[in-house]
């Protein structure tokens, strides 16, 4: 039984309070059943952009909650032990979750994650990896360093933190592209001429399904906690309907060439979607290379890298 125990949606890099909720369905359960095993598994979800396309995603699962463990103090005072489980829970879960202890500090905390991200490089290969937590540590490390910080150390970090970003905003230019200028080598336009034909096969073959999907969100969606699920669901059920459409149509032209492309189109979308992002990032990366105030972002990166080192 997945049980949502927040009893929101929210994007935060913070754990709600737990509701009561789990507690009372955890203790009737263990009551009418005698389930002596019956256990909570706190699992974290965190997301590195919600909402957007291909962002990253870090599911943890903490160590078990044994609802026995707080069977004698229910017996005794069911409030209490209640309270004591739901404090429990939330323990557990932001030990396997992002947390920003406070509200005025999640702009510095997700810029600061933005800097890490861009001082590291993640493994594009493969795509899901189990077992490890290594990445989300990491990250996690950053918010607790910002965590332990005094208040007049904040104040200095969100200072020099809000005059790099305003910077980088008002050049139109990103983090990563900046301090990667290697990312917009001359020499990547060889392999984009190799694959704009796939590319240019894939983004078309596939537009119908991932238009629709954005098209949907956009128009649909008012609170940012549900763009991403709409976005998928959408793209989900359409292509469900689209991509044998497109083989069955594809059969009638007794053409191998058209119908090897359209089996192959879902592997083609793929691979469009990841030139594109690579054709963006090698532009963004020109663009920061060639910007007259390189030098001068540069130099207040540098200062903020200095600040965040003395933390």
């Amino acid at each position: 039984v997945s049980i949502y125990v927040e009893g929101e949606h929210h994007s935060d890099k913070r754990v709600s309070p737990v509701k009561k909720g789990i507690a009372r369905i955890a203790f009737a359960a263990f009551e009418k059943h005698a389930l002596n095993d019956l256990q909570i598994i706190p699992a974290g979800i965190n997301y590195t952009n919600e909402g957007l396309p291909r962002s990253s995603v870090y599911v943890n699962f903490g160590k078990p909650i044994f609802v026995r463990d707080y069977w004698p103090t229910y017996q005794v005072s069911p409030s209490r032990a209640i309270l004591n489980l739901c404090r429990d829970i939330e323990a557990k879960l932001k030990e396997s979750c992002y947390q920003i202890d406070a509200v005025d500090d999640d702009l510095v905390g997700d810029q600061m994650l933005e800097v890490y991200r861009s001082n590291t490089t993640e493994k594009w290969f493969p795509p899901v990896v189990h077992g490890s937590q290594d990445r989300f540590l990491e990250e996690k490390q950053v918010l607790n360093r910002l965590n332990a910080a005094d208040t007049l150390q904040k104040d200095e970090l969100k200072r020099v933190a809000s005059d790099y970003f305003n910077g980088l905003s008002a050049a139109g230019l990103k983090d990563d592209a900046l301090c990667h200028p290697k990312h917009g080598r001359l020499g990547k336009l060889f392999g984009y001429a190799l694959g704009f034909i796939p590319f240019l096969i894939g983004r078309l073959g596939t537009y119908p399904v991932l238009g629709l999907a954005k098209y949907v969100a956009d128009k649909k969606v008012s609170k940012k906690e549900f763009y991403g699920s709409v976005r998928i669901g959408v793209g989900f059920i359409s292509g469900l309907l689209y991509f044998p459409l497109v083989i069955v149509v594809s059969l009638f032209s007794g053409n191998a060439i058209v119908i090897g492309l359209a089996l192959l189109l879902p592997v083609l979308g793929l691979f469009a979607m990841s030139y594109r992002e690579s054709f963006l990032a090698w532009k963004e990366a020109r663009k920061a290379k060639a910007h007259p105030e390189r030098d001068v972002l540069l130099e207040k990166r540098a200062s903020l890298m200095q600040l965040w080192d003395k933390l």
